[in-house]
């Protein structure tokens, strides 16, 4: 893929996320909620970021997913909050960082981790995490982006009645949890394929 062909993805990436953050401010965005094999949609996710992970040095270690890992969500927009996830961590990671994700079961719900060996956030732009455009300082570090994925990640698990918590430190890297509800003994639901971030 050519660096203009590179850009274009990205540039509509990021429209989208505009796109869809407006959607979502204004309650116009429709979910579709059902039971998304999480190991199924990962499978098809990691096929589609492990090209750019390899681009930006960054290796990228799965933890066996549970085969009976599923959750109630919309698939296509589950597919985009991982994507979100996993993209800024390949993105703000340190040259042969690793990227780590796991899935373990936690009460009625399934938690979804990623941890990353990057640069990690200061503590004093943390409170400020989920404002749109907000890039906590990053605005010069030549890494592309508007600050608008990570908030428009936190509106859709919202709305799927899950939740995102951080974790970040400059010395050790960045650490995002995403919980939602259990929707055990489901059927895999293949979400439509999109861009790599």
């Amino acid at each position: 893929m050519t660096h203009i062909e590179q850009a274009g993805w990205h540039l509509l990436a990021m429209i989208n996320d505009v796109l869809d953050l407006s959607r979502v401010e204004r309650g116009q965005l429709a979910l579709h909620l059902g039971a998304v094999d999480v190991a199924g949609l990962w499978s098809d996710l990691a096929a589609l970021i492990s090209p750019p992970a390899l681009r930006h040095g960054a290796q990228l270690r799965t933890a066996a997913v549970p085969p009976q890992a599923a959750v109630r969500a919309d698939p296509v927009r589950l597919k985009q909050v991982l994507s979100n996830l996993v993209g800024n961590a390949i993105k703000y990671n340190r040259e042969s960082g690793q990227v780590g994700f796991t899935v373990t079961a936690h009460g009625e719900r399934w938690r979804l981790r990623f941890d990353d060996t990057g640069t990690g956030i200061a503590p004093q732009p943390l409170p400020h995490l989920y404002e749109a455009c907000n890039r906590l300082g990053r605005e010069g570090s030549g890494v592309e982006g508007v600050g608008i994925g990570l908030v428009l990640t936190r509106r859709l698990v919202e709305q799927m009645e899950g939740e995102i918590t951080l974790r970040s430190s400059l010395a050790d890297g960045t650490t995002v949890t995403v919980e939602l509800p259990r929707a055990d003994g489901a059927q895999r639901i293949s979400p439509a394929p999109s861009a790599a971030a």
